[in-house]
């Protein structure tokens, strides 16, 4: 159960999914490891196994076919890619546990205002989450009703035959087997976009809290100067009491300065060692989200454009050139190209997902700088003004996240990658 004063309830969307795919559990607002966590990951991490190794059998042993071959190879880069990040997830599970108690205590030492900062970014997240699933749930049921609409004929029975929506070891037709694995599959492959939603979102999720505690950090720069003071009493006083009040005043202002200016620095040097923690978590789940969403966008994308390849068998006299030209192909408009449109948003959504979170980390750790040269800095006595040039100079190099360190995160790397595949295509 999760308490509605954590952070935990912040991200309950999140934490379900992952709880339903056994990557962590919550009770009474605290992380604990449960019995049902390692069957439920068994469930996840064998629903990708079996999908990701049907497909990837299939490719190998009918990928002579080639009016087929894209639309298999798209999904074995989806399913391997989600193996892999999920494989990541569980693997550094530890590690995220740790990152979520992290943040559930920094939670603790916010005010109201503070906690609406963080809430009002990790909604977005949550947004997107939304839009993942649905986007997930509207292929899968597409394809699952598509499949009881349209048939496969046989020749040799001269009749159509049902198919089932995915790929099956064994060929099952009648009644009441067919329906059986109809559902098994139906409701295994949710199992698997589920445990995908909630893999993929773990790092924008962690991502964007960061991002919240970076414009908290923002707002308690900008109010160095503000909280309380001792004021000067009201009514008759002599001369020299006046003067001792007002140093006393400058006195406690410049050391509660003091004390909010360290207390900043240590705050920023926590969030910059957070965002180390969260790119060696997410470092790979990001490397494997972007190349699996680019090539997928490719190849689905070609795909809307309405290309098909289509084989026909040759007949040759010569039974050399029988066995070496087999098969030639054409090229012929898709009719059924918009059936992919689906697949595409869904790529997209994760190339969005990986880049954008990362941009907005890079603007709000710049802010700092920012914030901090607004502050009357230049009041301050001459040890303060040197911290404060320390901040801004550490904030002129933001936190920038990285794909498996090496291809910086950012908006600029989606569109350079959006103009890539255009032009592409």
């Amino acid at each position: 159960m999760v308490s509605d004063n954590s952070f935990a309830s912040v991200i309950r969307v999140n934490i379900a999914l992952l709880r339903l795919s056994g990557v962590v559990s919550y009770e009474n607002g605290s992380i604990h490891q449960s019995s049902s966590q390692n069957i439920l990951r068994a469930i996840a991490y064998g629903c990708l196994f079996v999908y990701a190794g049907l497909y990837t059998y299939e490719f190998l042993l009918h990928t002579v076919y080639l009016d087929t071959w894209m639309e298999s190879f798209a999904m074995i880069l989806s399913l391997v890619g989600g193996q892999a990040r999920f494989t990541i997830l569980l693997l550094f599970r530890s590690r995220f546990q740790r990152l979520l108690a992290i943040c559930e205590e920094l939670w603790t030492t916010l005010n109201a205002t503070e906690k609406k900062h963080v809430r009002d970014y990790v909604k977005t997240t949550r947004h997107l989450t939304y839009y993942y699933l649905f986007s997930c749930a509207f292929t899968i049921f597409f394809y699952a009703l598509a499949n009881l609409f349209m048939g496969q004929y046989d020749d040799a029975l001269n009749a159509t035959i049902r198919t089932l929506p995915y790929i099956c070891p064994v060929e099952v037709h009648r009644s009441p087997y067919y329906e059986i694995m109809y559902i098994a599959q139906l409701c295994s492959m949710i199992h698997v976009g589920l445990t995908c939603a909630g893999t993929d979102t773990v790092g924008p999720v962690l991502v964007l809290t960061i991002c919240g505690h970076f414009k908290v950090l923002n707002t308690r720069i900008l109010h160095l100067n503000d909280p309380n003071r001792v004021r000067v009493s009201k009514g008759s006083c002599s001369t020299s009491m006046e003067s001792l009040e007002i140093m006393r005043e400058k006195n406690d202002t410049k050391n509660h300065v003091k004390s909010n200016l360290e207390a900043c620095v240590y705050y920023h040097q926590t969030m910059f060692e957070l965002c180390k923690e969260v790119e060696n978590l997410t470092t790979g789940i990001f490397l494997t989200q972007l190349l699996g969403s680019t090539y997928n966008v490719s190849l689905v994308g070609f795909k809307l454009a309405g290309v098909r390849i289509i084989n026909l068998s040759c007949n040759f006299e010569s039974s050399f050139i029988q066995d070496k030209l087999n098969y030639v192909s054409i090229l012929q408009d898709d009719p059924d190209k918009f059936k992919y449109a689906t697949q595409l948003f869904i790529a997209v959504i994760q190339l969005f997902l990986s880049n954008w979170a990362a941009n907005v980390l890079v603007i709000e750790s710049q802010d700092i700088a920012r914030a901090m040269y607004l502050t009357p800095w230049y009041r301050f006595p001459y040890q303060l003004k040197r911290s404060v040039n320390i901040i801004i100079m550490r904030s002129q190099k933001p936190a920038q996240l990285t794909a498996g360190h090496i291809i910086s995160l950012s908006l600029q790397t989606f569109a350079s990658v959006c103009i890539f595949v255009t032009c592409k295509e």
